[in-house]
């Protein structure tokens, strides 16, 4: 299942986004309208019904062992943290055997059990402070790439230029990093509740350029899935 939460709703009680869920392998797409009735408890302990879209997809993938989930998890967002535990469940569904592991810039941000899979911070994580740690990750995140059988990327919103002081170029250039890696060693990509926060068209023709017709798309919006059809 793939569980959606608006922007805004970080750091707050979580709210479920009234959104239409797409998946698309690349320009084909299939409506979810199966709902999961579920439960999250906030901060402060107090429990919420939550009714979560649940997309339907049979992933048939023989011998997933290992599962490498990149998302921008680790900075204490609740509505990151959420996505991150319902693709986890809709993976573990699919995969009950495998082992997953997860880059995260904080794994004490996860909201699930933090024992039950193994953590690994993301590359490049504060490079200008740390470089010698840096490179360490970046080897691990290697490491980790190669001995896995499908790698995640999302969900959230990790694709932007909107954001302040974070450059399109420097986001796109560290994506194209993990994928080339994911590509050489020729691993099977799942784009997972994404959205394309692009707003450019420049960017847009940049950034499409990183999926390929094989991959797994699944976002979250209208207007990702309008910005994939265009190019």
């Amino acid at each position: 299942m793939v569980l959606f939460v608006p922007h805004d709703a970080r750091n707050t009680r979580p709210e479920i986004a009234r959104r239409e869920v797409f998946f698309i392998k690349f320009f084909s797409k299939n409506k979810a309208n199966t709902l999961y009735k579920t439960k999250v408890k906030n901060r402060k302990g107090f429990e919420k019904n939550l009714q979560v879209p649940i997309f339907q997809y049979n992933l048939r993938m023989k011998n997933t062992k290992n599962i490498f989930i990149m998302v921008l998890s680790g900075a204490y967002n609740l509505g990151d943290e959420l996505i991150l535990t319902s693709e986890i469940d809709w993976l573990e569904n699919r995969f009950p055997e495998a082992k997953i592991t997860i880059a995260t810039y904080d794994e004490k941000s996860f909201l699930g059990d933090q024992e039950k899979y193994h953590f690994l911070s993301f590359f490049p994580n504060n490079i200008k402070k740390f470089p010698f740690q840096n490179l360490k990750y970046f080897f691990q995140t290697i490491w980790t790439i190669w001995k896995s059988d499908l790698i995640v990327i999302g969900g959230g919103g990790i694709f932007f230029d909107n954001e302040p002081g974070i450059s399109f170029q420097k986001n796109l250039f560290e994506w194209k990093l993990r994928l080339f890696f994911s590509r050489l060693f020729r691993k099977k990509v799942i784009f997972m509740g994404i959205s394309l926060e692009v707003k450019k068209e420049e960017n847009q023709k940049k950034l499409a350029k990183i999926f390929q017709k094989n991959d797994l798309i699944l976002v979250r919006d209208t207007r990702s899935t309008e910005i994939l059809k265009k190019f």
